[in-house]
């Protein structure tokens, strides 16, 4: 059984707790180096692999494996992982940022910290990560806490999350969710 210690850390508001963390954090740092296949890009960090996969000019899909190892691909939301359909598909790279560039999106790709930005056709925020990727090993449970954070754009919605009766749209309202199946 594990000590009341232990488990205290993941009582009440993770994020704030993980947040004021400095140990322990793991971001992914620099990118090393780059790789194209096909409508696949990859970047490569110390500890963190980036593979960002363009589908369509408007479907764009980011995998973060640590350690470099990516589990099966699969995805209820893709019908063909393998095709893209992309009617145009240009990559820049430039000193500080990589840019991934379809007929209606922008992605960028900060070299630094693997920070993405992704722009519409008109060159306005969709998504801005904030402290984007970054996790931190758990020794109690065998693996990782990894979270994904964005910064919050004006008119954004929420929706979702459908075992908590809350109304409609979640913006302004915090809500956790552990996925727990084994």
């Amino acid at each position: 059984m594990e000590s009341p210690e232990k488990t205290a850390q993941f009582e009440g508001n993770y994020m704030a707790k993980f947040k004021d963390q400095s140990q322990g954090k793991n971001i992914p740092g620099t990118v090393l180096r780059f790789e194209r296949q096909g409508h696949k890009f990859f970047f490569h960090c110390q500890e963190t692999v980036l593979c960002v996969s363009v589908f369509s000019d408007r479907v764009v899909r980011f995998r973060y494996a640590n350690y470099g190892y990516f589990e099966n691909d699969f995805s209820y939301a893709v019908e063909d992982t393998e095709r893209c359909k992309a009617k145009h598909l240009d990559f820049l790279e430039q000193r500080h940022q990589y840019s991934i560039i379809t007929q209606y999106l922008t992605v960028i790709i900060n070299r630094q910290n693997l920070g993405i930005i992704i722009l519409d056709g008109a060159g306005n925020v969709v998504l801005e990560d904030e402290l984007g990727y970054h996790w931190e090993d758990h020794k109690a449970k065998g693996g990782n806490i990894v979270i994904c954070t964005k910064k919050l754009q004006s008119g954004e919605s929420f929706y979702g999350l459908g075992d908590k009766p809350q109304r409609l749209n979640l913006r302004g309202q915090r809500l956790q969710l552990w996925g727990s199946d084994t």
